[in-house]
C-alpha cells in the first residue's frame, strides 16, 4: 500500500476532515508532504471525498474505490451473494 492509500485508508477510519498540517501530524510526516498526499486523494478517480474550499481547504475521504470491492467478497465469502 503506498502513501496516498494508506493516508485515504487513515482518514476513512477516523471520519475527520483534514487540513494538510492536520494529517501531518498524525501520520508524523511533514505538512508540505501530506499536502502531496491529500491533492493525489482530491485528484485521484479512486476516491470519494469532500472538500472545502482554499485557504485552509479541508478533505474528508468518504469512500476508497477498493474498500467496496472487499466488502463484496466478504458478502460471496459469507453470504454466498454473487459479485
Amino acid at each position: 500500500m503506498n502513501n496516498t492509500e494508506y493516508a485515504a485508508h487513515l482518514m476513512i477510519d477516523t471520519g475527520k476532515s483534514y487540513t494538510a498540517a492536520q494529517l501531518g501530524k498524525e501520520m508524523s510526516i511533514t505538512a508540505l508532504k501530506a499536502s502531496g498526499l491529500l491533492y493525489n486523494i482530491r485528484t485521484s478517480g479512486k476516491y470519494e471525498i469532500e472538500t472545502t474550499a482554499l485557504p485552509n481547504r479541508t478533505v474528508k475521504v468518504l469512500d476508497v474505490g477498493n474498500r467496496n470491492v472487499e466488502a463484496a467478497l466478504w458478502r460471496l465469502a459469507i453470504f454466498g451473494i454473487p459479485l
